[in-house]
This record gives structure tokens, sequence and C-alpha cells, in this order.
């Protein structure tokens, strides 16, 4: 399956890319997947995410039935936060 094997190699440069203990990379929904970076910067946040598309985009996957782009794309978005500690 097409999709599936899309996955299987966009999952392996997720792999590569999440090496920290303490980074988590899981599939979230259908074609769907999340990474959780534990004290990371934003900075450091937006640089993992353009390293990975990078690395997604020199798989050179190619999409024969796309009308925009004859190679898969990837859509990745960003979110950071410190966690606050609530005394009651």
């Amino acid at each position: 399956m097409y999709g599936d094997d899309c996955l299987k190699e966009i999952a392996k440069a997720i792999s590569k890319a999440t090496q920290r203990r303490t980074d988590l990379a899981a599939r979230y929904g259908g074609d769907e997947l999340i990474v959780i970076l534990y004290n990371s910067s934003l900075r450091d946040t937006e640089n993992f995410a353009k390293n990975l598309q990078k690395s997604i985009r020199s798989l050179a996957i190619r999409n024969d039935h796309s009308p925009i782009s004859d190679q898969l794309t990837v859509t990745i978005g960003i979110s950071n936060m410190i966690p606050a500690m609530m005394m009651i």
C-alpha cells in the first residue's frame, strides 16, 4: 500500500531525528504524527521542524497523483510551552 509505505518512510526519518531519550514520536491519527520534544526552546523546536522537513523532502517520495507536486510534501506545525506549577 502506497500510503502505508509513505508513513513508514516518514516514521524512519522522524526516528532518526528524535535521538534524545526524552523525545517522543507517535502516530496520532490516520496520517498524523506527533513529536514531543522535552525541554526545548522555541528556536530549537523551529530548527527541529525545519530539519525534519528537509529530511523528509530528501527522501524524494514519488506522488504521481498530486496536482501540486510530483513528490510527497508534509506540513509541520509547532507549539512550544513552559508548563507552570499552580499552588493551591
